[in-house]
């Protein structure tokens, strides 16, 4: 078979490897963070966060940093 846990990779794993060479994120300051909900599970930079820079989710209320759950302030 193919897939993630096959030595062959699946088709749309072959396309994201050759297509996309990068991710690139979008960058917010923690007051600029949007508050709508088309940014459900997805995930930001966030450049200002207490204790530096970091990579964060929107849960639906709230901008939460993937290091460690905690709210971004």
């Amino acid at each position: 078979g193919t897939g993630l846990h096959s030595s062959e990779p699946s088709l749309v794993e072959s396309w994201v490897r050759s297509s996309v060479p990068y991710l690139p994120m979008p960058s917010f300051t923690v007051a600029g963070l949007p508050s709508s909900s088309d940014w459900l599970n997805v995930a930001v930079i966030v450049s200002d966060e207490t204790g530096g820079r970091t990579i964060a989710t929107f849960d639906g209320s709230a901008w939460k940093r993937v290091k460690d759950g905690a709210t971004c302030s």
